[in-house]
């Protein structure tokens, strides 16, 4: 705004900033990462899908899509009598996101100089390069794999509505 080249006082945010007083906190916690998936994704009439069968870190935005595709395969499944595959086909792809965040994770976490090297120098040049690049967008918005052949019969009959 015009004040602030023709005002003569300092700008309010900076005197409420120097005006406060910061105390000591109310409350204070640690946070750790882990990345695990259930030993199993179904046992008798009980299927796990999302955060309560797989977790891992936020690292590549993977956690809510995989959820959604999880919930998504289920509910195709289900429509065709088939929820005795669900493990089988959700197992494989959920096992390999959490390996990919997991990994994803180390390189963003780590202080070993490799890996500031890595994430300064070799990743900034990684994306220019148009495969790579289409690779790595193709992971993070998981497209990086298929559907099961039942779940996309089941997309291609909706579409087609």
């Amino acid at each position: 705004p015009l004040w602030r080249v023709l005002g003569n006082r300092p700008q309010p945010l900076t005197q409420l900033v120097q005006a406060e007083q910061a105390g000591p906190p109310i409350w204070a916690s640690s946070f750790s990462v882990a990345h695990r998936i259930a030993a199993s994704l179904a046992s008798g009439g009980v299927y796990l899908a999302g955060d309560a069968a797989h977790i891992h870190s936020p690292v590549g935005a993977r956690g809510m899509n995989l959820g959604l595709e999880d919930a998504w395969v289920f509910a195709q499944l289900c429509q065709t009598n088939r929820l005795a595959d669900y493990n089988d086909l959700r197992r494989t792809v959920d096992e390999r996101v959490v390996q990919q965040v997991a990994l994803l994770s180390k390189v963003a976490a780590a202080e070993a100089p490799l890996y500031g090297f890595l994430r300064r120098f070799v990743l900034p040049m990684a994306v220019k390069v148009p495969l790579i690049r289409a690779r790595m967008l193709a992971t993070v918005t998981g497209l990086d794999h298929a559907l099961p052949s039942v779940a996309m019969a089941g997309a291609k009959s909706e579409l087609a509505l």
